[in-house]
C-alpha cells in the first residue's frame, strides 16, 4: 500500500443514517468527551483494522466511532453475531453479547470523507479491497511473544492502520467509508470524531435514557 501522505484524494459528504451496536452501562450508550465520542468502556481507543490503538500504551491513538450502514452489518462487525451473511438468517449465530448490546441508529452530516471503497482511490493507494478488508489482528499478535504462537512474522502496525494515522493527521480527511469486512457487499463509516466541528454533526437517541444527543 502507497502511504497516503501528499496524495490528492477526493473526499465527500455523508448525510444519512448509519447504525452503532453499543455496549455499555446505562445511561453511556455513547459518551461524550473532551474530544468526541467514544463508547461506554473507553474502546473507541482499542486496536481495530483503522486505530493504532492504545491498550498497551506502545502506540499513539486516535479516537474512532464504527458504524454500519444497517443493523445486521453492525451485529457482524462487532462479534455479537456469527454465520454466512448471503445465508439464511435463522442459521446465524447470535452470541451473549445481545443482551447487552443496543442498536443505535446516528444520523450523520459530515464532510471530508474518503471513501475507501472507490477503486479510483485503491488505485491511488495502490491497494485493493482484499488488502483492507483482510488481516490485520496477526501483525498484533504474532509478535506477542506468547508460546503458542506458531508464526512469528509479519509484525508491526497492519497497512490499514499506518493508512487510519496518515488520514487522521490529514488537514482535510474526517473519516472513511470502508468495506465491510464481514460483509464484504456493504461498507462500513469509521468518524474521526476528535475532528469533527460545526457544522459536522452526528445525533442519536439514548436508548436508555430516551434523550436526543449531538455532536460537536
Amino acid at each position: 500500500m502507497r502511504s497516503a501522505i501528499g496524495l490528492d484524494l477526493p473526499l465527500m459528504s455523508v448525510k444519512r443514517t448509519w447504525y452503532h451496536a453499543a455496549r455499555g452501562h446505562p445511561g453511556r450508550i455513547l459518551r461524550l468527551t473532551p474530544r468526541g465520542i467514544t463508547l461506554a468502556l473507553g474502546s473507541g481507543y482499542a486496536p481495530t483494522r483503522f486505530n493504532p490503538g492504545n491498550m498497551h500504551r506502545a502506540e499513539p491513538s486516535i479516537e474512532t466511532l464504527y458504524l454500519a450502514l444497517d443493523g445486521d452489518t453492525a451485529l457482524f462487525e462487532k462479534g455479537v453475531q456469527y454465520g454466512d451473511p448471503f445465508g439464511d438468517s435463522s442459521a446465524w449465530l447470535v452470541t451473549e453479547k445481545i443482551r447487552k448490546t443496543e442498536l443505535v441508529p446516528v444520523t450523520v452530516h459530515l464532510d471530508s470523507i474518503l471513501d475507501l471503497s472507490d477503486v479510483d482511490v485503491h488505485a491511488k493507494l495502490d491497494s485493493n479491497a482484499q488488502e483492507l478488508t483482510g488481516d490485520w489482528q496477526g501483525y498484533l499478535h504474532r509478535g506477542s511473544g506468547e508460546p503458542d504462537i506458531v508464526l512469528k512474522a509479519p509484525t508491526g502496525r497492519a497497512p490499514t492502520r499506518n493508512l487510519a494515522w496518515e488520514l487522521f493527521h490529514h488537514t482535510a480527511v474526517k473519516g472513511i467509508i470502508s468495506i465491510s469486512a464481514q460483509v464484504p457487499t456493504t461498507c462500513c463509516l469509521v468518524v474521526f470524531t476528535h475532528k469533527l466541528q460545526s457544522p459536522d454533526r452526528l445525533s442519536w437517541s439514548d436508548p436508555n435514557t430516551g434523550k436526543r444527543e449531538t455532536y460537536p
